[in-house]
């Protein structure tokens, strides 16, 4: 028995909810670690910075991964993993939930955070096809549904 149309979905939660426990714990720690590793201001941007690298690396799987497992499902309207807005639509959703101190920290606003996704399109080059305005770095996220949480204002 075939089990993956039960498991993918649930992965994806699983996902979901170890990034906002990841996120909570984040944000309680950024603080009280550099109080007590007494980082100088340049030092701890500088691991922050190493950190948002980080996320936006899963970010870029995890957007990898939902597609693949759409694109399983009989029927789906995705036949192949590809940059384009549904792409970047869930790679910057993960982004803006596993990194909100970070975001602020740094003034990060939706357009820079493409940005950051684009940059690193390249090194997964083998897994993904770029297509359309996304193969020119012009990625722009619209969708049906609201995406009032990537407004820069409900960023700060």
């Amino acid at each position: 028995m075939d089990l993956t149309p039960l498991v993918s979905p649930l992965l994806q939660v699983l996902a979901v909810v170890a990034s906002g426990a990841a996120t909570a714990l984040l944000g309680l720690g950024i603080g009280w670690v550099k109080k007590k590793t007494n980082l100088a201001d340049a030092e701890f941007e500088s691991v922050l910075a190493d950190r948002a690298n980080d996320i936006v690396n899963r970010g870029i799987q995890y957007a990898i991964t939902a597609m693949e497992n759409e694109a399983k499902k009989p029927g789906s309207s995705i036949t192949t993993v590809r940059v384009d807005n549904v792409f970047m639509r869930i790679a910057l959703d993960y982004i803006v939930r596993a990194m909100p101190g970070i975001i602020e920290q740094f003034g990060l606003t939706p357009d820079r955070i493409r940005e950051m996704i684009m940059a690193r399109i390249g090194d997964y080059s083998g897994l993904i096809k770029t297509e359309g305005a996304a193969a020119q770095g012009q990625a722009v996220v619209t969708a049906t549904q609201p995406v009032a949480q990537f407004d820069e204002r409900s960023m700060k």
